[in-house]
């Protein structure tokens, strides 16, 4: 299975030749930049920068773990202790700063390499899904009705960006993008360390809670970057015609979307899964997003057609049969077997794409090659 290539000789050729370009700057990017130019003084130039950007995923996985042990239903049945609340907040600052400055690092040791934005970029897909998960459980979203509709409007928002980025050629960031977004998240996180969860419970106006209030302010967000990004969608791309930069159609990426939303939305009525365990339910998912995310970023980066189907569609399949036909296979373990598969079937082809990449281009992926002297 591992002998055949996932990226086409004609699509690595493409993908080494490929140059990053990006447009906009966020609203508090100018006033970090110091502070990012500091951190990165601190690293010796023989840090890889993709290690940089490994250790900070790796943090926001565990930070985020932990709450999801303590809390996996994200409501006030079960006590977290504060200091759970507090890591993960310090965590989620630690991997914005090391994400913020790999590609610093990468500048100043000359290792600026394609491989480098796709790791990035692709360590970026699984951050989203862990961060909306995080936030879920510091505000026990659970009884808001939001918490499904937040975690899929924050990896549509992600998938959005980098569809623009597959028609146009370029990543367009917005005044209030994702610097804003985890600052805030970060604000919540050492919130509820200080004043405890039931800080967002207080009444706002009648219905209405401050958690209903900070929810539904991020839903409103992300719904408004997904239709700012879809209407430079709608103008089209560089290709032929109004294509995309790999002269395709500009409505390719929907499918793959559409089916993963589809899919997600309609398991969460069945089998028990979503009501029982929400947050692994939605970690589960969140794996599929990540994996057709990056498929997506690589068609981009190869100027490639992007592929419709992936086998995770049919994982995502095997609840919906174990419900219809009474197999009787018990949700405890039945969803962590799944997670793991999905875990599994994801890392194989980041694993995969980096080596190809790595041997296409002659680095490593977490070490800066010395370079050879002239003789």
């Amino acid at each position: 299975m591992l002998q055949t290539s996932i990226i086409t000789p004609d699509a690595v050729q493409r993908l080494v030749a490929h140059k990053y370009k990006s447009s906009g700057q966020s609203l508090l990017d100018p006033a970090l930049t110091g502070y990012w130019n500091f951190v990165v003084s601190l690293f010796p130039l023989w840090v890889a920068p993709n290690l940089i950007t490994f250790v900070g995923l790796m943090i926001n996985v565990i930070t985020t773990v932990i709450m999801v042990y303590y809390n996996p239903t994200a409501s006030d049945e079960n006590e977290v202790p504060r200091w759970v609340y507090l890591t993960s907040g310090l965590g989620l600052w630690v991997y914005q700063t090391l994400d913020s400055i790999d590609g610093k690092q990468a500048r100043r040791t000359g290792t600026s390499t394609p491989l480098g934005e796709l790791f990035d970029h692709g360590c970026d897909s699984l951050s989203a899904v862990l961060v909306t998960t995080a936030l879920s459980i510091s505000l026990e979203a659970r009884d808001t009705g939001l918490l499904f509709y937040l975690n899929l409007m924050c990896n549509l928002t992600f998938y959005c960006a980098h569809w623009h980025t597959y028609v146009t050629g370029t990543l367009r960031f917005g005044r209030l993008d994702v610097t804003e977004v985890q600052l805030t998240f970060i604000t919540c996180h050492i919130l509820t360390a200080v004043f405890g969860p039931g800080m967002w419970s207080v009444d706002v106006y009648g219905p209405f809670r401050v958690k209903e209030v900070v929810l539904g302010l991020s839903v409103i967000g992300a719904f408004r970057s997904v239709i700012s990004n879809l209407d430079c969608i709608n103008k089209g791309g560089p290709g032929t015609g109004g294509t995309t930069v790999a002269e395709t159609s500009v409505l390719a990426p929907l499918l793959p979307f559409l089916i993963y939303a589809v899919l997600t939305s309609y398991l969460s009525q069945y089998g028990g899964f979503y009501d029982e365990y929400p947050m692994v339910f939605l970690l589960c998912s969140g794996m599929v997003f990540v994996k057709i995310a990056n498929k997506l970023i690589v068609a981009h980066m190869s100027k490639s057609s992007l592929p419709q189907l992936d086998s995770m569609f049919m994982y995502m399949l095997l609840p919906y049969i174990n419900y219809k036909l009474g197999l009787g296979l018990k949700e405890a373990w039945f969803i962590y077997v799944l997670c793991a598969l999905f875990v599994f079937d994801t890392c194989l082809y980041a694993f995969r794409v980096c080596r190809e990449m790595a041997f296409a281009l002659n680095v490593d992926v977490f070490r800066i090659k010395p370079k050879l002297k002239p003789t």
